[in-house]
């Protein structure tokens, strides 16, 4: 006796034809094991399609900035405050919410020269402009100043008078300024108290120390037509006071790290990649 599979089944019969014999319909027959049909492999579970919300556009987180402290005047010291105005067009310049991400910052100062990183060192780079450009004379000077803007330099009027109105009026402030005469040789001469406008007799520089080695501030005092200081580095936020009136620390003034690469690109004249020695 043999043993046949017919579909799955197994049947002892002595050949294979009796084995089919059995397997028939209606057939009774000995069947021993029936081996179950392999079926369709179990199917893996799939997870339902995830549809998360489109991502949803956050603007830039825009950061109200404290308000500048600045300290009074020491009575006394031959010291003072002094008050500054400057307009701008907005044709021009952009609005102070983008123009003082980095401060009062000019075109091509030269603060971010190589090799001027101190206040001395950028005095003796003045003292150098003089004498190659202006005869080595500091009236001179004043007038190229006057002549038209200069990218190095930012031009300001000690009196609203001396100012004019323009779409960002500006008031700057340099706490405890001193103001001294030219010596001989473009040196800094003799300090004098030119508080007042009335005061002013001569060309004169200012500093906010007694000291260039220990000042933050240097500019160029003159008298053409209207009073005028003129800085000649990068000024930073806490010498800004106000803009049309409205004290900066009311501004909302973006943050560099908010900024698009387009924005980047169309305020790069106003950006900063460091910390300025200047402070």
């Amino acid at each position: 006796m043999a043993r046949f599979n017919i579909n799955g089944t197994w049947y002892d019969a002595p050949t294979y034809a009796d084995a089919r014999k059995l397997a028939a319909p209606g057939t009774t027959g000995t069947a021993t094991t029936t081996i179950p049909k392999a079926g369709p492999p179990p199917q893996a579970h799939k997870a339902p399609p995830s549809n998360p919300p489109p991502a949803q556009k956050v603007p830039p987180r825009v950061v109200v900035k404290p308000p500048p402290t600045v300290g009074p005047s020491v009575p006394g010291d031959k010291s003072f405050d002094m008050l500054c105005y400057r307009g701008e067009k907005n044709n021009w310049w952009s609005p102070p919410e983008e123009r003082l991400i980095c401060g009062m910052t000019l075109y091509q100062p030269w603060n971010l020269q190589v090799g001027i990183d101190s206040m001395p060192k950028l005095w003796e780079h003045l003292r150098k402009f003089i004498t190659d450009n202006c005869f080595g004379k500091v009236d001179a000077f004043a007038q190229y100043l006057r002549a038209q803007g200069r990218p190095f330099a930012l031009a300001t009027a000690r009196t609203t008078a001396g100012s004019y109105t323009s779409d960002y009026n500006y008031v700057m402030k340099v706490a405890n300024a001193r103001t001294f005469l030219w010596g001989p040789k473009l040196t800094v001469g003799e300090q004098v108290v030119f508080k007042e406008t009335t005061q002013v007799t001569a060309d004169y520089i200012v500093l906010n120390a007694d000291t260039l080695d220990k000042s933050s501030i240097l500019a160029f005092g003159h008298k053409c037509g209207t009073y005028e200081v003129t800085f000649l580095h990068d000024l930073s936020l806490i010498n800004i006071v106000s803009v049309n009136t409205k004290p900066v620390g009311q501004l909302r003034i973006k943050e560099q790290r908010d900024l698009s690469l387009d924005d980047k690109i169309k305020l790069r004249k106003y950006l900063r990649h460091s910390v300025s020695w200047l402070g």
